[in-house]
């Protein structure tokens, strides 16, 4: 069930509710842009971790007012403005460029190893469902880039940079508190199924959630065991292709990536030497020549 009106997460003075998170204020230096607090339910349930940026492509990268992470300047642009990165809303919370976050409304009908996963990328937010590994150890830890909990011993792939920041814990529990969610909670305004099939599954559909401030939350359905990949702030199924696009350069007619079981693997498209026509027209946005 949902958790009583008790349970909240105590920060600075101020309440939290599970679910809120939020860039913390400290002294001297104020609001905290690299930093992102989170409440839960957990007996814990107060954590700060610092905001992990992706590595961008270019020289002199420039950073945006209240932004954590740095991007490249965009090319071409009058008078040398340029429009800051844009940012994500859902649920009365902002998110920036790249960062990811998890979401306990979304597949209501999920098993218990599944959680759901989100990333904002260009002002739009993408979900998918994710299957857990099982873990074998007693108390795992809940880290910033992934939904699903991991192990203390290092058996994770996890940057030192990730670790919880230690802040002081105020979280205070109701009595009749229980875990888990309602059964057949409905997300407001969904619009996708929430059962998963065993094949591949259907299109990405999109639906708007309450409270969300227009942006649309796109829910990419995936392979039932098979891991995503998380890439430039885009989560992609497994066997799912794309090409790679850099701010500087644009899109990558060249380059293919495939995500398998959720690592990526991208290859320089091979041109034939011959082709079945005399002469071969380049087409902008293929890599390859074609016959007419």
């Amino acid at each position: 069930s949902l958790a009583g009106p008790d349970t909240f997460c105590d920060f600075n003075g101020k309440k939290y509710s599970p679910g809120e998170s939020w860039h913390p204020y400290l002294e001297p230096q104020g609001l905290m842009y690299c930093i992102r607090c989170s409440c839960s339910e957990a007996q814990d349930g107060l954590w700060c971790y610092r905001i992990q940026c992706p590595a961008v492509p270019c020289a002199s990268p420039v950073t945006d007012p209240q932004q954590c992470c740095p991007r490249c300047p965009e090319p071409h642009s009058p008078s040398g403005l340029r429009a800051p990165a844009r940012s994500c809303q859902y649920n009365g919370t902002t998110y920036q460029q790249g960062e990811m976050f998890s979401s306990s409304e979304l597949f209501p009908g999920r098993q218990p190893n599944q959680c759901v996963q989100c990333s904002c990328s260009e002002g739009q937010i993408y979900c998918g469902l994710v299957t857990c590994p099982e873990l074998l150890c007693s108390s795992p830890l809940a880290v910033p880039d992934s939904c699903c909990q991991v192990c203390r011993d290092g058996s994770f792939e996890k940057s030192t940079e990730e670790e919880p920041l230690q802040l002081n814990r105020g979280v205070r529990h109701s009595q009749d508190q229980c875990l888990g969610e309602v059964v057949g909670r409905k997300s407001p305004g969904a619009t996708v199924s929430t059962a998963l099939s065993s094949s591949l599954e259907l299109i990405p559909r999109s639906f708007r959630p309450k409270g969300s401030g227009g942006t649309t939350v796109k829910i990419l359905l995936k392979e039932k065991h098979k891991k995503a990949c998380v890439y430039n702030g885009k989560t992609y199924s497994h066997g799912e292709v794309w090409h790679p696009v850099f701010r500087l350069y644009g899109l990558l007619p060249c380059i293919l990536c495939t995500c398998r079981d959720g690592v990526q693997d991208c290859q320089k498209i091979s041109c034939p030497k011959e082709y079945p026509c005399e002469y071969p027209e380049k087409v902008e946005g293929k890599c390859c020549k074609t016959c007419p």
